[in-house]
């Protein structure tokens, strides 16, 4: 299970560096990233609404990324600090480059919560992030997948980005398929304001990303 949680951080990390990526111009993709061009009043605004959320009892809220989560039975919910430790745990799988990306990226990032399933190895966490350049959320995914397929300690196959909904919100999303742990991935993101919410659900058997789906609201 502690390997299942690894692969996590990998995908949590990831999906921070992208702006590091984009920022340092090492990133491949050709849909280039643009300043931030919105107005200072939209931006305070964005600002003073923000919350990484909190566990209300079994739910976790963040009305910010407009998310309702209700933790499933048997499942259990990280504290912080065992968040950070995953995260230090994480970065053992990746090359030396997307070390020192990850590192500079997390000043920018907040994880909002982690759970899993201690029996099972399924788990989800929740990220917010708050980009210095303005990228779609197609952009973000689609580098995304470029740092996954990068990754040499553990071999990704990953789909290209397309659209789901959770809980009548839309996200973009990609699937990425841990073969030789019989692991897949599933990548949401959407945009709030000027910030990028993240959910990253890592599954390990047939029929559990439907019910933890359902465990939004």
């Amino acid at each position: 299970m502690k390997r299942n949680l690894k692969i996590l951080c990998i995908a949590s990390l990831l999906f921070i560096m992208v702006f590091s990526l984009a920022g340092c111009g090492k990133e491949e993709n050709t849909q280039q990233p643009q300043q931030n061009t919105e107005n200072t009043e939209t931006s305070e605004n964005t600002e003073s609404n923000f919350s990484r959320g909190e566990w209300i009892e079994n739910q976790y809220v963040n009305d910010f990324a407009k998310i309702k989560f209700n933790l499933p039975q048997d499942w259990v919910k990280a504290t912080d600090e065992e968040i950070a430790e995953l995260m230090n745990a994480g970065t053992e799988l990746l090359n030396d480059e997307q070390q020192q990306l990850a590192e500079l990226s997390e000043g920018n990032t907040v994880y909002g919560m982690a759970a899993n399933n201690p029996s099972t190895g399924a788990n989800i966490m929740v990220t917010i992030e708050k980009p210095v350049l303005t990228v779609t959320p197609e952009y973000y995914l689609t580098s995304v997948k470029q740092q996954l397929e990068r990754v040499e300690t553990i071999s990704y196959e990953v789909s290209e980005p397309t659209t789901a909904q959770i809980a009548g919100q839309e996200y973009e999303t990609l699937t990425a398929t841990v073969a030789d742990y019989e692991i897949e991935q599933y990548y949401y993101v959407k945009a709030e304001g000027d910030y990028i919410i993240g959910i990253i659900i890592t599954t390990t058997a047939e029929g559990q990303l439907e019910e933890i789906i359902n465990c939004f609201e």
